[in-house]
């Protein structure tokens, strides 16, 4: 396989600076690579299959009062970068320190971890990719299963083989950034290119997740809780974030990778209770009874590789892929790679003046 710097060193057709720009994927890594962009004078759409932008930041609502993360649970900033972000996301509101208790669980004893500075998004995850988004050209609930090249830009294709909405009907852009899962992006790259060879080569372990409240509240020391030695892997009391203004007592519990990859194809409600009977057996409270249970599966939870810049574009074909999977598994790692494709992108028009 060829080194994917060699992307980098192609010259070819450039940038103009009012160059148009479809995003696919309103994750954290599509929406800062948007918002990137758009500061410096693209013009930027940004497309999801989802009804709001989030991804694996999003969070679930029930019509009972009930919220969820259920996806990303929280994130602790490392590089100078992120954090000054995240400080930026602080001042607006959208992101609170989570000073919760988290402990580790193995063999019935429990150690609390390492202090680490955590954030959540207020009053939920998703939070922090509607404010994103609220400053951009969003459509949601768009399927796109295909990029054609056309001689003057690249169009977006739905299943049916035209246009995706009534609203980009006939639109053309100057480039593509495909911000989704590996496994979903590969029908959007040409398939010999080197961009689709990396992303076919991407290997995901999923993850089970299931969603629970009670009434009345359950008994448990501490927040959140790393297990080991169990079928879940993570187990969290939702309701203990800040600005978690609901009903009863909710709780997130994820599986561990290998289980999950284990038992992929069974019912959600199987799933549910093997994970209810997991979560009793932590709390060593028998027979707790949910008002509400519902199980996920992130199908695409923990990618296999990266790569070394956590990013790509081809100037050929003006396509750019990113995402957490492209430079790791956490927030930070899709904020770093969609603002990396973003900065390759605006390079080339500034080589282009």
């Amino acid at each position: 396989m060829a080194d994917k710097s060699e992307l980098r060193d192609v010259q070819t057709l450039q940038m103009h600076q009012d160059a148009s720009i479809v995003v696919v994927g309103a994750g954290i890594a599509g929406l800062c690579c948007a918002q990137t962009l758009a500061a410096h004078g693209f013009r930027v759409t940004v497309v999801d299959k989802a009804r709001s932008p989030g991804g694996r930041m999003s969070t679930r609502r029930t019509e009972h009062g009930f919220g969820f993360d259920h996806g990303c649970q929280y994130f602790s900033p490392k590089g100078e970068p992120f954090k000054r972000v995240v400080e930026t996301w602080c001042n607006a509101g959208v992101v609170k320190q989570w000073h919760g208790r988290v402990v580790i669980v193995c063999s019935s004893r429990m150690t609390d971890c390492v202090d680490a500075t955590r954030y959540v998004g207020v009053p939920g995850m998703n939070s922090i990719c509607n404010n994103l988004a609220s400053r951009l050209d969003i459509r949601t609930g768009v399927r796109v299963e295909a990029v054609v090249r056309r001689d003057n830009g690249s169009q977006i294709l739905d299943s049916s083989g035209s246009s995706s909405t009534e609203d980009l009907a006939g639109e053309t852009f100057d480039a593509v950034v495909v911000a989704i899962p590996a496994t979903q992006a590969v029908a959007l790259l040409d398939e010999t290119s080197q961009l689709a060879e990396f992303a076919r080569s991407v290997r995901f372990s999923p993850c089970w997740t299931v969603m629970m409240a009670f009434e009345p509240k359950l008994e448990f020391e501490a927040d959140a809780a790393h297990i080991e030695g169990s079928a879940l892997s993570w187990i969290c009391r939702n309701s203990s974030k800040p600005q978690r203004k609901q009903d009863g007592d909710c709780w997130v519990v994820q599986a561990d990778a290998d289980w999950s990859t284990n038992h992929i194809d069974r019912s959600r409600e199987w799933i549910e209770n093997e994970l209810l009977d997991s979560l009793s057996a932590i709390l060593q409270q028998p027979e707790i009874v949910p008002v509400h249970k519902q199980a996920h599966l992130w199908r695409y939870a923990i990618p296999s590789q990266s790569l070394h810049d956590g990013f790509a574009f081809d100037p050929v074909r003006q396509i750019g892929i990113c995402g957490d999977w492209c430079a790791g598994s956490r927030v930070e790692s899709a904020f770093l790679s969609g603002i990396g494709l973003a900065d390759r992108i605006i390079d080339l028009t500034v080589n282009a003046d």
